[in-house]
């Protein structure tokens, strides 16, 4: 990682997850990549390949993979949420407990909860109180090269240095 690397956990192994931690460690953060399977944990880290959703795509030796949520949690200062909207609350409660004032949440997940109804930024906030004030969102809105981001936080300073350098991530790939 570049001494102006971001520690980041990528929530979510499925192809959009993974094309987006392949996409943030190739611009040279530490990313991990937490896997509900294990074996694509295993396909990740040993032939640097996510067999099951993007076996043509070779993905940099630098990215991490792992089956513990909280560890990835525990050791990233952001984490960007991919995982499939019908399983966002559960993994909502399950990483409240390891959610600190230091994380900054940037939910890239697509769709609206079916039972309720709920946004994914939305079934964050209702989970944890530590989640309120602390959600950057990408509010799925993309014109030309330009991709919005919306971000929620107490420190302005740091927020806008976090957007910064995720702009400056997304831009080296004409997003």
């Amino acid at each position: 990682m570049g001494s102006d690397g971001l520690k980041i956990g990528v929530i979510g192994a499925g192809a959009w997850g993974t094309a987006l931690a392949r996409m943030l460690a190739s611009s040279g953060n530490s990313v991990q990549l937490w896997c509900h399977e294990p074996e694509t944990a295993k396909n990740i880290l040993q032939k640097h390949v996510n067999t099951s959703f993007l076996p043509d795509i070779l993905l940099p030796e630098s990215l991490g993979a792992s089956t513990d949520l909280l560890e990835i949690v525990r050791n990233s200062r952001i984490l960007v949420a991919a995982p499939p909207s019908h399983f966002t609350r559960e993994i909502a409660k399950k990483i409240r407990p390891e959610i600190t004032a230091e994380h900054i949440l940037l939910i890239l997940s697509k769709g609206i909860e079916q039972h309720s109804l709920a946004l994914m930024s939305e079934i964050f906030a209702e989970e944890s109180s530590e989640f309120q004030n602390k959600i950057v969102t990408e509010k799925q809105v993309v014109l030309a090269t330009s991709l919005y981001i919306y971000v929620y936080g107490k420190d302005k300073e740091k927020l806008d240095d976090i957007v910064y350098k995720l702009r400056e991530v997304f831009s080296k790939f004409g997003v």
